[in-house]
């Protein structure tokens, strides 16, 4: 299993981002889980990683919607999933997210992805944000497949 751990500042997340695209790209991963508390930073990460994937419209959290499509400059497609209210795998599957995760040709990144982690299949992220001080963040992200 090939994993990454170390400390950053919350102004380096743009070499944060650059590190994460890296290893997606090495590891030909389709799947980001993000796991952390409430406010760490899931979706700033997100936000970054996607701008920096050449995501041009603004990046917001779908907590509310669950999901957020973006496509890429190379029109690949995005998507962005909150799972956070989700109350088990069923609404998940009666919602139709399973579709999502089946396109083969597009990125996932999933914040809470407590619920479904047994339903992800091929390479995956999966990455942890932990708060080490009010500017400084954790981070361990490790491919399994």
């Amino acid at each position: 299993m090939n994993s990454k751990k170390y400390i950053y500042s919350l102004d380096s997340l743009p070499q944060v981002a650059d590190d994460i695209i890296k290893f997606i790209q090495d590891n030909d991963i389709h799947t980001v889980t993000l796991e952390g508390s409430i406010g760490v930073g899931k979706t700033s990460l997100v936000r970054t990683v996607l701008q920096k994937m050449g995501v041009s419209q603004p990046v917001s959290s779908p907590t509310f919607s669950y999901i957020n499509v973006y496509t890429l400059s190379s029109g690949k497609k995005v998507y962005h999933f909150d799972l956070y209210r989700l109350s088990g795998v069923q609404q998940f599957y009666d919602a139709g997210f399973d579709e999502y995760l089946e396109d083969e040709k597009a990125f996932v990144f999933i914040e809470w992805p407590e619920l479904i982690e047994k339903e992800l299949s091929g390479n995956v992220c999966f990455l942890k944000i932990e708060y080490v001080s009010s500017d400084k963040r954790e981070i361990v992200y490790a491919v399994k497949g």
